[in-house]
């Protein structure tokens, strides 16, 4: 196939997400369910025109000081076109990580994501995928984060040639 190109340069910020948890297990296994909505607050390729849904489950399982996580989710999107790229409108995915404290109040995380066929309309684009993720987050206080998040695809490594680069900000109430 011809190779695509987005033509929207630039920084912007993505859709507003708004998430609820509730832990279903606690202790040194935990397990938790996840809804999570997003609204479409941004402009260009840089976020989708409609509302979309993700509803997930998590686990967790503490080993002093690492811990081991894994999740998985699907989503469903309302808008099934950005940019004149075609969506499944149902999306699922897997995750399993490894995180540890490096400094005081500071954790590193590494992850592999693993995905469900994303792309309709684009010839020889993959059903699956799978990201290499690496993070660190710094914790200001109970219920404040904010981190980076670097995320590679090793599978595929001419589907995209980009590297995603995420800044993130968290408060739990």
């Amino acid at each position: 196939g011809e190779p695509f190109t987005w033509e929207d340069d630039g920084t912007r910020l993505g859709n507003v997400q708004i998430g609820a948890k509730a832990e279903v297990l606690q202790g040194e296994h935990e397990i938790s369910t996840q809804f999570i909505l997003s609204l479409p607050t941004s402009a260009g390729t840089f976020g989708a025109e409609g509302v979309d849904v993700a509803w997930g489950v998590l686990g967790a399982y503490d080993m002093e000081p690492a811990s081991l996580y894994w999740g998985a989710n699907v989503s469903y999107f309302t808008d099934h076109s950005l940019g004149g790229v075609e969506y499944h409108p149902w999306h699922g995915s897997f995750f399993a990580a490894a995180g540890m404290p490096i400094l005081e109040n500071v954790g590193a995380t590494i992850a592999l994501v693993s995905t469900t066929q994303l792309v309709e309309n684009i010839p020889r684009y993959p059903d699956n995928d799978l990201y290499l993720d690496v993070s660190l987050r710094h914790r200001v206080d109970t219920g404040r984060s904010w981190g980076v998040l670097v995320r590679e695809n090793p599978l595929h490594p001419r589907k995209t040639t980009d590297v995603t680069l995420l800044v993130f900000a968290e408060v739990t109430f």
